[in-house]
């Protein structure tokens, strides 16, 4: 069995350095740079550390599925659900890192 220890999302600098580095984030046509800013105002750890049962709680639009989403995309699992997205989904996602316990 392969299992996800930890996973990191971008912290508040990472997100802000994309930001501010990327011509495509000053572009105006853009609605959104989703998933980027999203947590830029809540508190997440460094990296988050999985056991063998891991619970993310949270009210109604506190960031749980697009945790899961990134997560998701990132270590390349197939899915058949539809979830959001924007043009800055797959350059949030390069950013993320993972380690596996094999």
């Amino acid at each position: 069995m392969v299992y996800l220890e930890s996973f990191h999302m971008l912290s508040r600098d990472e997100d802000e350095d994309f930001l501010i580095s990327n011509p495509k984030s000053l572009r105006t046509d853009y609605n959104s740079c989703y998933p980027f800013v999203l947590f830029r105002e809540r508190e997440l750890p460094d990296d988050f550390m999985f056991s063998d049962i891991t619970i993310f709680c949270g009210g109604n639009g506190s960031g749980k599925s697009t945790i899961l989403n990134v997560i998701a995309e990132k270590l390349g699992l197939s899915r058949s659900t539809l979830y959001n997205r924007s043009d800055f989904f797959d350059d949030y996602i390069a950013r993320c890192k993972y380690k596996l316990i094999i």
